[in-house]
């Protein structure tokens, strides 16, 4: 009922889980807290059991002294803190959060010592999560509920595709198909026999991948213009409608950022996704159709380096759960899905943060992307968006992370 709201909360969480990662190495715990409904004007008129303030804030400093990182302190919030510290939240948590000092004292020991021929200490990269290994990897080992299965036989993600049904006689719009990920939908659609339209605001992209690319249709404009759906469906009303489009963030530590670069992924990815979610409930797009929002491994598990992308990421989240729900209750008959592809080197976005992190970690970007645990490429995402929208049956899952062994749905 107040979506927005919500969203801000996300997107606190996130931050209070960046925060985390930046301060612990110099000794600084930050809690977050998590309160049910309370007795305040905000929640006024609102006839729903609410806690008294005094409660709840009695057990802020109950969960202060028991040492709690998250802290569920009143009664309407209990229900939800066993969920919380058993699931993805955590399953996909910052591992490195007591790891960056460690790994910088084995880094300025090795220096010291100048062993040149001895094999360096590694951080182990998995999307947005960290272990410190040493070879032969000792300590590298899956996490619980975080397997994931291969993809149907074992096939290639391209090979996979061309098993797959046709899509012929679908019709298909990439917002931001003009490069990355979005231009490997592009490229899937048309594979599999869609009428596809690229949406980008870069013509000479555009007129590359029209080249390239031969059968796809393309259309400049900037797609956070408010008015940008309305000629996008103008052109084309998509069966399948993919928003793939986004900006670079960041790469700089929280502190040494300005609020617009923060906000750049605020002004761009979700405003990108609400213009288009929105329209896709008001025109609304035929009974029948999907919309697949591509957002990150970072929306899971938080980015300290990267200003306000992982929120941002996690709000096309929030907005995707909204938009079924409405259309459930409206009888709409649309599906809303949410790929987070983890961190993908193959990339222009990848290679972006790849430098930023390594930067950020002391390691050269070689042994960074050497130690990232199965990276999915491009090329996986658009596998995987073309299985997700070609199954005989729509998946009763919403949210899949995307690795290069395949995908995985989350409750999130």
């Amino acid at each position: 009922m107040i979506p927005a709201y919500s969203i801000s909360k996300a997107a606190g969480s996130n931050l209070t889980q960046s925060l985390r990662s930046l301060l612990k190495s110099q000794g600084v715990t930050v809690h977050g807290v998590f309160l049910g409904p309370i007795d305040t004007d905000m929640n006024r008129g609102l006839e729903i059991p609410k806690a008294p303030p005094a409660a709840a804030a009695q057990g802020i400093f109950d969960g202060l002294e028991k040492g709690e990182e998250d802290i569920f302190p009143d009664p309407a919030s209990f229900p939800a803190a066993e969920g919380w510290r058993a699931g993805i939240a955590k399953r996909m948590g910052f591992l490195y959060q007591q790891q960056p000092e460690q790994l910088d004292h084995d880094r300025k020991a090795t220096e010291q010592e100048g062993t040149l021929t001895k094999p360096p200490i590694t951080a182990r990269w998995s999307g947005f999560r960290i272990q410190k290994i040493s070879p032969p990897p000792m300590n590298s080992r899956s996490l619980p509920g975080f397997t994931i299965e291969g993809r149907i036989g074992g096939a290639p993600p391209k090979q996979q595709e061309d098993n797959m049904h046709s899509l012929a006689s679908k019709t298909m719009v990439v917002i931001g198909g003009s490069r990355g990920v979005g231009r490997q939908i592009v490229e899937a659609g048309i594979r599999n026999s869609a009428r596809v339209l690229a949406v980008a605001r870069d013509e000479g992209r555009l007129a590359r991948v029209a080249r390239e690319v031969p059968g796809t249709e393309t259309l400049s404009l900037d797609a956070t213009d408010e008015a940008a759906p309305a000629k996008v469906f103008g052109v084309l009303k998509p069966d399948i409608l993919v928003v793939a489009a986004g900006a670079f963030p960041p790469t700089a530590p929280l502190h040494k950022q300005n609020w617009h670069e923060f906000a750049v992924n605020w002004e761009s990815d979700v405003k990108i996704a609400f213009h288009f979610v929105k329209a896709a409930l008001s025109t609304p797009l035929s009974a029948g159709s999907t919309i697949v929002l591509i957002s990150s491994g970072a929306a899971l598990a938080g980015s300290p380096n990267s200003g306000g992308y992982a929120g941002a990421k996690r709000t096309q989240i929030f907005m995707a759960n909204y938009s079924q729900k409405e259309s459930d209750r409206l009888g709409l008959d649309l599906k809303f899905l949410v790929l987070a592809p983890r961190m993908m080197p193959d990339t222009e976005l990848g290679k972006h943060a790849v430098a930023g992190y390594s930067h950020y970690l002391g390691i050269s970007a070689s042994d960074f992307i050497k130690s990232m645990a199965t990276p999915p490429t491009s090329s996986d995402v658009a596998a995987g968006v073309i299985e997700l929208v070609t199954r005989p049956n729509r998946p009763k899952e919403s949210v899949f992370i995307v690795t290069g062994k395949g995908l995985e749905a989350v409750a999130a």
